[in-house]
């Protein structure tokens, strides 16, 4: 009981502090609170967790505007898997983080044509998926952006970046579609 009552105050403090830690995106103490966030969501799903999260996502949103592309990928790398927890905790959050992951999508994709002139990499993504049918099955498999942790050194961060963005959205869906 001692330790349960622990844990709730411990959750509720750290809850209470995230908007605090998000003032510095230039350090590593947003991810560290998107991450553990996403933990306290699965472990209290509370209305004040609800709405720490959807300050994270926000948050998250905000930081997709003014990082730069090397800042962008350590941010999202690691807190892309994060997002599962949250739709995972609080299905009401779906919208905005399938609008997130659209975003990042795009930004990505869009900075992957200017640097490799290939004016559609999402479509040319799905034309590979069609054509290598085991590797579709391995991603479905897979956790998000586990996948391009083995193959980080043939690609360049954004379509690393691209990939994570496509596990998440597959682990979303596999969540939805199998229950949690």
């Amino acid at each position: 009981m001692y330790k349960v009552q622990v844990m709730y105050i411990f959750s509720h403090t750290h809850i209470d502090m995230f908007g605090v830690k998000y003032s510095d995106y230039t350090s590593i103490t947003p991810i560290f609170a998107i991450q553990l966030l996403s933990y306290l969501c699965i472990q209290y799903a509370l209305p004040k967790s609800l709405s720490v999260a959807r300050l994270a996502i926000n948050v998250m949103g905000t930081l997709l505007t003014v990082l730069t592309q090397a800042k962008r990928f350590t941010f999202f790398m690691p807190t892309l898997p994060c997002l599962v927890s949250f739709c995972q905790a609080f299905p009401p959050l779906y919208e905005d983080i399938v609008s997130l992951l659209i975003q990042i999508g795009q930004v990505c994709a869009s900075d992957v044509a200017t640097v490799t002139r290939d004016f559609d990499p999402i479509i040319t993504r799905l034309q590979q998926l069609k054509e290598k049918p085991s590797e579709r099955a391995r991603l479905l498999k897979e956790p998000a952006c586990k996948t391009e942790a083995r193959d980080s050194g043939s690609l360049d961060p954004n379509m690393q970046l691209c990939h994570c963005v496509e596990s998440t959205f597959i682990d979303i869906i596999n969540m939805s579609v199998g229950g949690v």
